[in-house]
């Protein structure tokens, strides 16, 4: 078994490691295993770079322009150990490029935890980080502050193809830790992925990704899931965005994507456990599901399945269902200059505001609301509007749009409109209009009502 020192490899030079050669127990300023100017190679599942640290950045290697290509290898229980020490595996920077292949792990859960103040797996400057699929994943990182399995700045660009994890599902704790963005943050940054985004946990925001400023591409990717140890999260004293947090005018485009059963657990507040969308931020999502969503807080749980704060959030053909808001907004929460364009055959369905308004959607200041061939049913509101509620701002529904088994302890049982909000419901010829609100009066006999559709 061969153990090689940290080193330099410069300019045009290659080293490949393979046969279980090990970069090891090494030290040093910048690059604790390695600092590649030229390419690296690790091939195969027993040449890792591990326990290696950096006084500053790159706990198991720095990447300055050159190329780190792991094919099998894994890269585990290195640090970054300075006050503001960026990349506990990895510090790429200078036009980079790193490539993941044939389940290479950075992070593991024995040995555990490359560490970091930022980015403890990856810290990307201007970099290139690629993984082929094959079950690469980057779990179990640990970062002081934020980017628990990546951090992308400068420019820098994540690809990723199905088979990628960013976190894991094989036991609990298998995900990456941070303040903010456990999974991904991203500043300034591209991310175009198509695995799985799960277990990560935040003690703040952005459970699975936070992005600011950025571009997000989500295509056939999971956020969360179903299954034991698959939910991002938000710690018990954290706030808003177990799935995706997306701020400063970051876009994002989902399409074929599931973001599914990310937890927010603060007692006292908690906004967007599928997507938390702030600050001229833009969230386009094509046959795509955001469901099973609690915020808990009765108090100030808001917003469910989305957030939507001065930003804009269109579905088409996407599925929103069973998020559960302890107050208001079950499935979507608009406020500030907001709008949510529901079309194209998308459903708002058995979403629920448990204390407040707005089972499916309720809208306050400048919200904007348009519907067009969209279907709302069996969701509830424990006051107003059982599918949506509406203070201020317009609500527009036009095409066809399909309201039943909408129910609200108060008024409005499909909508409730009230003070500066403005209703316009226009059919077209493009289908019918099915209009079945359930009137205050009626709730009490509601168990009289026709047996609705599950």
């Amino acid at each position: 078994m061969a153990r090689a020192a940290a080193g330099c490899h410069r300019g045009g030079s290659q080293v490949t490691l393979t046969n279980g050669s090990l970069v090891q127990h090494n030290t040093g300023t910048a690059g604790g295993g390695a600092i590649v100017f030229g390419r690296l190679n690790a091939l195969d599942t027993s040449s890792d770079l591990t326990g290696n640290c950096s006084t500053t950045d790159g706990g198991g290697a720095m990447v300055s322009g050159g190329t780190l290509f792991l094919s099998g290898a894994d890269m585990h229980a290195n640090q970054a150990m300075g006050a503001t020490g960026r990349g506990g595996a990895i510090f790429a920077t200078g036009g980079a490029l790193v490539t993941m292949t044939a389940s290479s792990f950075i992070g593991e859960s024995s040995p555990c935890c490359n560490a970091a103040y930022d980015g403890a797996g990856i810290y990307a400057d201007h970099a290139s980080i690629a993984s082929l699929g094959g079950n690469s994943t980057i779990l179990q990182n640990k970062a002081a502050n934020n980017g628990g399995g990546l951090y992308l700045a400068n420019g820098s660009v994540f690809s990723a193809l199905t088979g990628t994890n960013v976190g894991y599902d094989g036991q609990a704790g298998n995900g990456n830790t941070a303040i903010l963005g456990a999974g991904i943050y991203a500043d300034g940054s591209a991310v175009a992925f198509a695995g799985r985004i799960i277990n990560n946990d935040a003690a703040n925001s952005g459970g699975g990704m936070y992005a600011s400023a950025s571009a997000i591409t989500l295509t056939g990717a999971s956020v969360g899931g179903s299954e034991l140890n698959q939910s991002n999260s938000i710690s018990t004293t954290g706030l808003n965005g177990a799935g995706l947090y997306l701020i400063n005018n970051t876009h994002a485009w989902l399409s074929n994507t599931v973001i599914s059963g990310n937890t927010l657990s603060n007692p006292a507040t908690g906004y967007g456990g599928g997507a938390y969308v702030r600050a001229g931020s833009y969230l386009t999502a094509t046959n795509s599901q955001i469901e099973r969503h609690v915020a808990p807080s009765a108090f100030d749980g808001r917003g469910a399945g989305l957030y939507i704060y001065d930003s804009t959030v269109t579905l088409a053909n996407t599925r929103v269902s069973s998020n559960t808001a302890a107050n208001l907004g079950g499935g979507a929460r608009l406020f500030g200059s907001s709008a949510l364009n529901v079309l194209g055959g998308s459903t708002f369905v058995n979403n629920r505001a448990g204390n407040g308004v707005g089972g499916a959607i309720a809208g306050t200041n400048a919200a904007a609301i348009d519907v067009n061939a969209a279907t709302f049913q069996s969701n509830t509101a424990s006051i107003h509007g059982g599918a949506i509620y509406l203070d201020s701002g317009a609500l527009d529904a036009t095409g066809w749009f399909d309201f039943r088994y909408n129910g609200a302890g108060g008024n409005g049982g499909a909508v409730a409109v009230s003070g500066a909000g403005r209703r316009a419901l226009r059919r077209a010829a493009i289908g019918p209009v099915i209009w079945t609100p359930i009137p205050p009066a009626a709730m009490a006999a509601r168990c009289t009502c026709p047996t609705q559709p599950q």
